[in-house]
């Protein structure tokens, strides 16, 4: 088994928001949101989760990205970029730079809900290539 400590610094997110650790094994939800680890603020826009792998999942090879959602899962923003990876050795911490949400996705209008909704396959293949992989 392998533990490890994500941390990141994501800006502007709002109270009924929470950032979560998805990726592509098991314990991460196969790029699930909704079997996503959820992570834990620590003031100051920092975020972290000690995530404990089965002992099969190799946490070098996986992939991972961190997504925010907002309430019920109604939305999601995932981070962008490329998917990240671990790189060895010694203790595991992943970190990131800074995250900076748009400010004004809040105030969302229903067309464009409907329009991320439409959109939001096409976007999560570009984001996890290994996403279908079986």
């Amino acid at each position: 088994m392998s533990v490890v400590q994500f941390r990141v610094r994501v800006r502007n997110v709002l109270p009924d928001e929470t950032v979560f650790v998805s990726g592509s094994n098991r314990t991460l939800g196969f790029w699930k949101p909704s079997r996503a680890k959820p992570m834990e603020k620590t003031g100051n826009d920092f975020w972290q989760a000690k995530v404990t792998f089965e002992k099969d999942e190799n946490v070098y090879q996986m992939e991972y990205k961190y997504v925010v959602i907002q309430g019920r899962a109604e939305m999601e923003t995932w981070l962008p970029g490329g998917n990240l990876k671990i790189r060895p050795p010694g203790i595991i911490t992943a970190t990131s730079d800074d995250w900076v949400l748009e400010e004004k996705r809040e105030q969302k209008s229903n067309q464009r809900k409907a329009y991320e909704s439409r959109n939001r396959h096409n976007r999560h293949d570009q984001h996890h290539d290994h996403h279908h992989d079986h």
